[in-house]
């Protein structure tokens, strides 16, 4: 499971969950490339599901940092606001089963998803207004 912050940071102040989740969702489009026809994988990148995921922290073994409180409203907004964990589940089994390498739980992400494609593509038209060059034509661009 990634996250809807595999694709972008809605969110400030949780520069490192974004970036663990944007090195699972490397290692899964590795995966993919190299495993894709002897196995499925896919992502699952949720928004907010009705977990007490907000509660973990009162049970951080010591080992780990030991025990803190999260935000109470965070944890209430989770649980009232957010997908049913079962309803995601199927989620899940569909998109399994319907081969998707993508499964999102909340349409609104095609938000974050378009803007970090219209940066991309903005900034790559503007940096190389002409296209590729000659040096770009001798660089291989398709994987072995």
């Amino acid at each position: 499971m990634l996250s809807n912050h595999s694709i972008g940071a809605p969110t400030k102040g949780i520069s490192l969950y974004v970036a663990t989740k944007h090195a699972v969702l490397g290692m899964a489009e590795a995966f993919r490339t190299e495993y894709g026809d002897a196995i499925g994988v896919s992502v699952l990148c949720p928004g907010i599901v009705s977990t007490n995921l907000w509660d973990s922290g009162r049970t951080r073994p010591e080992e780990f940092g030991g025990h803190y409180r999260v935000d109470q409203a965070a944890g209430n907004h989770s649980r009232t606001l957010g997908l049913s964990p079962r309803y995601v589940g199927q989620m899940v089994v569909d998109g399994i089963q319907a081969g998707d390498f993508w499964i999102w739980t909340h349409p609104q992400d095609i938000d974050l998803i378009e803007k970090r494609y219209r940066e991309s593509v903005e900034s790559i038209k503007r940096q190389w207004p002409n296209g590729p060059t000659e040096v770009h034509k001798s660089t291989p661009t398709e994987v072995r």
